[in-house]
């Protein structure tokens, strides 16, 4: 009979340590109207729904860039906004403090691997 369990196996008989975020929804954001790093909200859950974003190119700010941090942000306007990282740190192989844009109607998926460094998967949403 097929048991239920697994057995894994760690190097120098240590297991790793895991810590799961726990799930946490912002659903109602406002970008900051005009853009910008400076006074931007800053994304507060794991999932997060930006809902206002009032002219092309309003800004949000990523949480800071700690290694096992992972942040989805959809964007549910018409309008593309700006997401940005927080001061002295970067979003991929961009210079630091540069933005990246989320156009309408889409989510991304921002991991951290290395510290002060967000990379990103993009991904169309069906509604």
């Amino acid at each position: 009979m097929a048991s239920n369990s697994c057995e894994l196996e760690y190097d120098y008989g240590v297991a790793p340590s895991l810590s799961a975020q726990p799930a946490s929804f912002a659903t109602a954001i406002t970008a900051l109207a005009g853009g910008g790093q400076t006074g931007a909200p800053v994304l507060s859950g794991i999932f997060n729904r930006i809902t206002t974003v009032a002219t092309a190119n309003d800004s949000v700010i990523l949480p800071n860039a700690t290694p096992g941090v992972e942040i989805y942000v959809y964007n549910a306007t018409a309008n593309s906004a700006n997401i940005f990282p927080q001061s002295g740190q970067s979003i991929g192989v961009v210079a630091v403090n540069t933005a990246r844009a989320i156009a309408p109607h889409v989510g991304i998926l921002f991991f951290c691997t290395v510290t002060g460094i967000f990379d990103a998967i993009v991904g169309n949403a069906t509604s």
